[in-house]
C-alpha cells in the first residue's frame, strides 16, 4: 500500500516535507478529498453515459459492458443463417455417422400404466 508519505514524495521531490502529525493529517484529508472528488467525476460520467442511451437498449448494452470491464466484440455479423443452418445439418449427420454402427439399446421391459385404473384423488 503506498502511504501518503510515499505518495507525497514521488509527486512532489520539489516540496519539503514535515513530519509534524498536522501536516500529515491535513495530508491525508486532502488525498481523501480528492479520491472522493474523482469518484464523484466517475459516477457522474457513467450516468451521464446511461441517460445519453434514451432508450436505446442496444447502446445502453454497451456501455454497460464498458462499465463492467468487458469488451464488445464487433464480429457478431460474421455467420448467416445459412450458415448456422449447413453447420447443425453437418453436425447431426456427423453423429448419425459416427453412430450408425452402434446397436440399438435393448430395453428389457417397460412399465405401462392403465389410466382408468388410476383412482381419483380426494386432496
Amino acid at each position: 500500500m503506498i502511504t501518503a508519505n510515499k505518495c507525497f514524495k514521488g509527486r512532489y521531490p520539489h516540496v519539503k516535507h514535515t513530519y509534524l502529525e498536522t501536516d500529515q493529517r491535513e495530508w491525508m484529508v486532502k488525498c481523501s478529498e480528492l479520491r472522493a472528488l474523482y469518484e464523484l467525476k466517475n459516477s457522474a460520467y457513467w450516468q451521464n453515459e446511461i441517460a445519453a442511451c434514451a432508450g436505446d437498449s442496444k447502446k445502453l448494452w454497451n456501455v454497460f459492458h464498458t462499465v463492467f470491464g468487458e469488451t464488445c466484440s464487433v464480429d457478431t455479423d460474421l455467420h448467416t443463417a445459412d450458415e448456422f443452418a449447413a453447420f447443425f445439418k453437418d453436425k447431426v449427420e456427423s453423429v448419425r455417422t459416427s453412430t450408425d454402427s452402434t446397436p440399438l439399446y435393448d430395453i428389457p421391459s417397460r412399465m405401462t400404466y392403465n389410466v382408468g385404473a388410476l383412482c381419483p384423488s380426494d386432496h
